[in-house]
Order: C-alpha cells, then sequence, then structure tokens
C-alpha cells in the first residue's frame, strides 16, 4: 500500500517552480509514493501532471486571488488582506478532498497554498509539509505566514538559506529544513550541433550569445540586461541577446512586461540584436546555443534554478548578488556575481567573458561538478523522502498513543 501525498500548486504554468514540483514528482519512488496534484486551472503543469502518471485535480480559486502577486503596490496589497476570507471556500472543498481520498501528507508550494494548507489539514492530524520558495519581504504577508508557520506546517522546506531566513522562525533550527532544487544531470547537457536552432532564431553562426531564461516578469530585471547590451555591442559588434520566456503569470504587475521589453528595445535601437524567443520546451538545446547566461533579478531570487541548469549544460554563469544565487555561485570561479540594477556592471561581466574563452571553459566545467555534488535530482528526492518518512512515522506513533491516552 502506497502513501498518497497531495501537491498544492499555486499556478497553472511552468515557471521555476512548478518545473521543480515537476522534478520531485518524476524521482519518487512509486513503490512508496502515490502523488496527487492539485492546480488552480488546467493548463500546462496539469498537462506533465498527467504525463508522469500523476493523479491530477483542477480545484478552481476566485480570480481575484489568481491575480493578486507579490509585486509592490497598493492594489496588490489591498487584495492581500482579502485573499483568507476569499479562500474559505476553496479551504473546505480541499479538506473534504483531502478526507475522501485518505491522503497522508500535504505538501504546499507557494505562498497562497501553504494558506490554504494550513486550514484543509488543521485537526485533522495530516501533517502539512510547506515547501518555501520565496524570499519573504518584510510587510503582512510574512507576519502573518510566521505566525502560521508556528503552529500550522509540521515541516517546512526551504529552498535556499536565502528561503528560510526570510521567514524568520524562531524555531528555524527544528522546524525549518533547507534543501536545495535539484535537477537531472542526464536530461541537462551540452548538446552538440545545434547550428539548426541558431539559424531559426536568426542568430549568425559566430555571434556570441548571451541568453537570459524565465518567465517575463519585473523581479527577472531583463530591461537592465537590454540596456547593458549596448557597452557590450560596442566591444563586440557580433554579439546578440537571446530571451526566453514570456508572460507566464496572471497576477497583477506581470502583464504587458513584454511590450516593455520591446518598447525598450526599440527605444535603444537593438532591435536586430535581441531576440525574443518566447516560451519553448526545447530549453536544453537553448542553452547549448549561448555563450553565457545571465539571472539579473532586481530583488533576491529564492533559488536561481537557471543557474544550475545552465551550469550543468556547461554554460558560464552571471548573477546579481542576491539571495539563493549567491549560495550557487558561492565562489568566483563558479560565476560572476553583479550588482542588481547596474547595467555597466552586467556589460563589465559578460566582457570579461566574451574575452576569456578559457574562463569560460574553466567555469563551466566547475559549474557542471558543483551540480553533480549539490543539485542533483536524487539527493533532492532522497531528502524530501526522508522527512515524508519521519512525519509517517510520528503520525503511527500519535495514532498509536491516542486510545491508550484515551483509556480510563
Amino acid at each position: 500500500m502506497t502513501t498518497r501525498i497531495l501537491y498544492l500548486a499555486t499556478s497553472a504554468e511552468i515557471g521555476g517552480a512548478e518545473r521543480s514540483i515537476l522534478e520531485l514528482l518524476r524521482g519518487l519512488p512509486k513503490e512508496k509514493f502515490s502523488p496527487y496534484l492539485i492546480v488552480p486551472k488546467d493548463g500546462p503543469l496539469a498537462r506533465a501532471g498527467r504525463k508522469l502518471d500523476v493523479q491530477v485535480k483542477i480545484e478552481s480559486w476566485p480570480e481575484l486571488v489568481l491575480r493578486t502577486g507579490r509585486e509592490r503596490g497598493l492594489v496588490n496589497r489591498l487584495r492581500t488582506l482579502l485573499i483568507p476570507f476569499l479562500l474559505l471556500p476553496t479551504v473546505l472543498r480541499l479538506r473534504r478532498y483531502v478526507k475522501a481520498n485518505s491522503i497522508r501528507i500535504v505538501h504546499t508550494n507557494g505562498i497562497k497554498a501553504h494558506l490554504i494548507g494550513c486550514g484543509a489539514t488543521a485537526i485533522t492530524g495530516v501533517p502539512l509539509v510547506w515547501h518555501l520558495r520565496d524570499v519573504l519581504s518584510p510587510g503582512l504577508i510574512r507576519s502573518v505566514l510566521r505566525l502560521l508557520g508556528l503552529v500550522g506546517p509540521r515541516q517546512i522546506i526551504a529552498n535556499s538559506m536565502a528561503s528560510a531566513r526570510s521567514l524568520r522562525l524562531p524555531v528555524a533550527d527544528r522546524k525549518v529544513r533547507v534543501i536545495y532544487n535539484g535537477i537531472d544531470l542526464r536530461e541537462f547537457r551540452a548538446i552538440p550541433g545545434t547550428e539548426g536552432l541558431r539559424a531559426s532564431l536568426r542568430i549568425p553562426k559566430d555571434s556570441f550569445v548571451v541568453g537570459s531564461v524565465g518567465a517575463l516578469s519585473p523581479l527577472k530585471g531583463h530591461l537592465h540586461l537590454i540596456r547593458a547590451m549596448v557597452p557590450v555591442l560596442r566591444e563586440a559588434p557580433h554579439a546578440r541577446l537571446l530571451i526566453v520566456g514570456d508572460e507566464i503569470y496572471d497576477t497583477l504587475g506581470h502583464s504587458g512586461y513584454r511590450r516593455v521589453l520591446e518598447d525598450e528595445v526599440d527605444r535603444m535601437g537593438l532591435t536586430s540584436r535581441v531576440i525574443f524567443a518566447g516560451w519553448r520546451d526545447d530549453i536544453v538545446p537553448l542553452y547549448s546555443i549561448m555563450d553565457v547566461v545571465v539571472l539579473g533579478s532586481v530583488r533576491p531570487e529564492s533559488f536561481g534554478r537557471v543557474l544550475i541548469e545552465a551550469m550543468a549544460c556547461g554554460r558560464p554563469v552571471i548573477a546579481t548578488d542576491l539571495g539563493g544565487p549567491r549560495e550557487i555561485l558561492s565562489r568566483p570561479e563558479y560565476g560572476i556575481l553583479v550588482l542588481p540594477e547596474d547595467a555597466d556592471a552586467l556589460a563589465s561581466a559578460i566582457l570579461t567573458l566574451h574575452r576569456d574563452a578559457a574562463m569560460r571553459l574553466e567555469m563551466a566545467h566547475l559549474g557542471r561538478a558543483r551540480v553533480a555534488e549539490l543539485f542533483c535530482i536524487d539527493r533532492h528526492v532522497k531528502e524530501v523522502c526522508a522527512i515524508y518518512s519521519s512525519l509517517l512515522r510520528e503520525s503511527c506513533l500519535n495514532n498509536d498513543q491516542r486510545p491508550a491516552e484515551a483509556a480510563p
């Protein structure tokens, strides 16, 4: 008899957090665990879950909740106050689902999912695991999560020290465990013979390709990377910027961001030098045509999955010196860290790698070795499953004690 684990996701699309969920689901030992997945809408994540033979359920959320995001602003803050009340019907439906399907553990991914999970598992005895994939800023949301974190989840998995520290729980040494995201090194590797892909994107063979991979969101700092290309092109006129990704989230502050980036490219006269590839499935071949990969986030990333993907594919990387990327690139030989919101610093780092092919080669070699040591999917799955097993043993002990405690 396998143990049923319910995964609760906050998005129907596939960004970095969702790819990490899918990697975990793919790696779970099926002889021990049966995964169930609930998403707020049908879409790419649900389809990917079904391909993995996961039991997928679409549980609709109020549209206003779905569109409330992390971007700063008065509207988002006001909407945040309404979320607990708007989610109450969803919480009650999920509570019934957990009972009807004999779910043994609920594993939540995303702030809204953490809130729902607390309500759905309260007083049920079903252990709740939060997977913290956010660096929480001071404010109402962090205060609420800190309070709930004390009483709701049995275990909190943080995807980096940056995420763990941001929650600021006084019992962090006991309840919060850092488990870094993992990827499959058999999938993420350098692929030769990608000339046809270059041609399809209209990138000349001799171009030095600067790559950016991820959702088109203000958080990712694309504007500064676009501006950095001006000084880069003065020294390396054959350079190209390849932006892979699109607007995948419905939350306030994301809609229309691609148009903002395209307008900036036009304004700076870079139309022929910047390629918007959109959302793509062939991410590994795309990494292989990039000479350097940049993650230019303007606020702390909770992890920085694109960095380990690129490193596993043998690409040198540049990231802003914030949050999770500091932990991934803990030594200069793994990658270059620069100040956030600094186009000149980004340009300088790109040109440093452009000038030094030996540095790029050495960084690529050491980067893949670091991913193999610390960020492989087998290690990630093993550590998460150890938490599941510990929680299940604890639940069995508690259940065995209840009759004795109730006896006269």
